[in-house]
């Protein structure tokens, strides 16, 4: 756990990077949204509220754009890939695909990657027909939503609820404020 004192420097660190350029505003406030302290401490009374409930936090956190939604999804997604390889789903080997050319677009949002993942989320959609339980099929398609976040925007309230719903809210919580924290803090 942090000290007080630690939280101060680190909020000063933010905001000196927010001065410069560094930082944005809005990841500033994804940070705190996401509860990260040195975000709450440096915003102070701006800081956003974070709100308990699961659907209310990813509406604000959707709020921020298609690319913090596309985040979310790819978490999401792969926080579910085991529910498949657990099961021994023929699916998880294109549900794999699929996550990982989700994960590739958001580190090269070029062109020639997304025809890529367009091409693993057919794949993925075609293999989720397969699956046999309600959390392989919740699984399949999450993960075939995550290669299909570099051509179309999709808000990730519901995602994010049925990946809850699948495996716990407090869990896809945890991997949500993780994945958002190493990408705003880069």
């Amino acid at each position: 756990m942090a000290s007080d004192s630690d939280v101060v420097v680190k909020a000063s660190k933010l905001l000196r990077r927010v001065r410069r350029g560094d930082l944005s505003r809005d990841r500033l406030e994804i940070l705190a949204l996401i509860d990260y302290p040195p975000a709450v401490e440096a915003l102070g009374a701006e800081a956003p509220s974070v709100p308990r409930d699961m659907k209310r936090w990813i509406k604000k956190l959707d709020a921020y754009g298609p690319g913090v939604s596309a985040r979310m999804i790819v978490t999401c997604a792969r926080l579910l890939l085991p529910v498949l390889v657990e099961a021994g789903a023929a699916a998880a080997t294109e549900a794999d695909d699929a996550v990982r050319m989700g994960e590739a677009w958001l580190e090269d949002p070029s062109e020639a990657t997304a025809r890529t993942a367009l091409m693993a989320h057919s794949r993925a959609v075609a293999a989720a027909v397969q699956v046999r339980t309600d959390a392989e099929e919740t699984a399949a398609l999450v993960a075939a939503f995550a290669a299909l976040v570099p051509t179309t925007p999709i808000p990730a309230m519901d995602i994010v609820a049925d990946t809850a719903d699948t495996l716990s809210a407090e869990a896809v919580r945890r991997a949500v404020r993780r994945d958002l924290a190493r990408w705003a803090l880069r």
